[in-house]
């Protein structure tokens, strides 16, 4: 992330602001194409995505945060207390789903595991990795993001995901 500066200038917003340069990823959907889901919605099919320059504001006095594109003359305003309330519930979410699931599995169990999974169906989301689970895989519910289940495997496994990943690309390579 870029470093927080805070506003001097009443010109480029309200002085008890702060901005940031940081990078953002904007996701184009397929217009046209959606994917029917189990519960009756409808998801939208990622046609893209890329990263791009963009320029935060933060206010407290106005109680906003906006988001500048100006690569694509595009700016995105949100709440702080919407934004803040949608963070707090995005948390509890977390923390009900780390819960839900077992804390010790044996390396054994959590290498066949890793195994099966390269079996396991995902699909293009809005989501951090831009993938999830198509319906409930071991102790993963339907719509886990893949990443999410990444940090599983590098918090239990003792030698790390990394280890994993590196694992199954040297049996790749040997033809096994």
């Amino acid at each position: 992330m870029g470093r927080i500066k805070q506003v001097t200038d009443p010109k480029e917003g309200s002085l008890d602001g702060v901005t940031a340069d940081i990078k953002c990823v904007i996701t184009q959907f397929d217009k046209g194409k959606q994917k029917g889901k189990s519960d009756g919605t409808v998801q939208k099919v990622i046609k893209s995505q890329s990263v791009i320059p963009c320029h935060i504001l933060c206010a407290y006095s106005n109680g906003t945060v906006g988001f500048s594109m100006r690569q694509l003359d595009l700016m995105l305003t949100v709440r702080l207390d919407e934004l803040m309330e949608i963070l707090r519930a995005a948390a509890e979410a977390n923390q009900l789903l780390q819960a839900s699931m077992p804390k010790e599995y044996a390396d054994a169990e959590l290498e066949a595991r890793w195994q099966e999974m390269a079996d396991v169906e995902f699909v293009e989301a809005d989501s951090p990795s831009g993938l999830i689970l198509a319906k409930k895989w071991w102790v993963f519910p339907q719509g886990v993001d893949k990443g999410d289940i990444l940090q599983y495997f590098d918090e239990h496994y003792s030698k790390g995901v990394a280890h994993l990943i590196l694992e199954g690309a040297e049996t790749k390579k040997r033809g096994g």
